[in-house]
């Protein structure tokens, strides 16, 4: 199964930028000059995934297999 994640960039930021989970805590202890560089890198990474609407299609893939031995 293929597929497709959209969402809204600015939201995937927020929570990281407003200190939830590690990765919050690690963004925001590089202080504000730490998090506006932080933020630069994160919208580079970004333009790749960008659709022509502003949000973000993050490709995703799944495989379920069962078997018996």
């Amino acid at each position: 199964m293929v597929w497709e994640h959209r969402c809204d960039p600015d939201t995937w930021w927020a929570g990281a930028e407003q200190g939830i989970g590690a990765i919050g805590q690690v963004l925001n202890s590089g202080g504000a000059r730490g998090v506006v560089a932080a933020r630069r890198v994160y919208d580079e990474l970004c333009a790749e995934f960008r659709s022509a609407d502003g949000t973000l299609a993050l490709p995703h893939a799944a495989l379920l297999a069962h078997g018996e031995a």
